[in-house]
């Protein structure tokens, strides 16, 4: 029983991390058309519970990408484009590392 909880919650963060590189890779590639419909999504401010409810979750399901790629778009479309796959990699692979930490921690519980 414990062990399937352990199972649940590895495989929710591994599904958490692809879906912010999946979103993260289509921003790298179509760039606007997704962080404008990720900003449709998104109540700013948000003013009931429910709206509160969805930007945490749009939020957590989308990752820091909308935000990188808002946060680069005053430099020059190639050096924007730069920083951005720069700060994707690097995301990544702290990603990965805290999976590796975090996944081993739960593990230990077992």
């Amino acid at each position: 029983m414990f062990q399937d909880i352990i199972t649940f919650l590895d495989n929710l963060l591994l599904m958490l991390i692809a879906s912010h590189f999946g979103f993260g890779l289509g921003i790298m590639f179509v760039g606007k058309l997704l962080v404008d419909y990720y900003e449709w999504g998104i109540f700013d401010p948000p003013e009931t519970k429910f709206q509160k409810a969805t930007n945490i979750f749009m939020r957590s399901i989308v990752g820091l990408c909308p935000y990188l790629y808002n946060r680069y778009k005053k430099y020059n479309w190639l050096v924007a484009k730069l920083l951005y796959i720069v700060s994707y990699l690097l995301l990544g692979i702290l990603a990965l590392i805290l999976y590796q930490i975090l996944s081993g921690l739960l593990n230990l519980l077992v």
